[in-house]
């Protein structure tokens, strides 16, 4: 496992990226380890492209994690980077009655 520092412009800001094999498949356990212990909930957010890539593993390590999973699938275009898209977003938590304990994962591209 390599991590490394990111420092944004402003130098307020500091994240760290983790690079590993096999972490897709790890990621229910990196969660498990990472969020709070009433974390129980967490919603992936993603596209049709990326998710038909990955989202069945990290679907799938994070339900033996002991995580509830639901998944919001955002369109791709230029078009559907407005606040309607975020506003069904944010519906898409409400429904699925996210509390401030539990997580949203985003297995990015295009408009993700």
């Amino acid at each position: 496992m390599k991590t490394v520092s990111v420092k944004l412009k402003d130098n307020f800001h500091e994240y760290e990226i983790v690079i590993q094999k096999d972490s897709i498949a790890e990621s229910g356990n990196w969660a498990r380890s990472n969020l709070s212990h009433d974390t129980s909930k967490i919603v992936i957010i993603s596209n049709k492209k990326v998710f038909g890539l990955y989202g069945k593993q990290v679907t799938e390590s994070l339900v033996d994690a002991g995580f509830e999973v639901h998944v919001y699938l955002m369109r791709d275009g230029e078009e559907f980077k407005n606040l309607r898209v975020l506003e069904s977003a944010l519906y898409f938590l409400s429904e699925s009655k996210m509390t401030r304990t539990d997580a949203v994962i985003a297995i990015v591209g295009g408009v993700v």
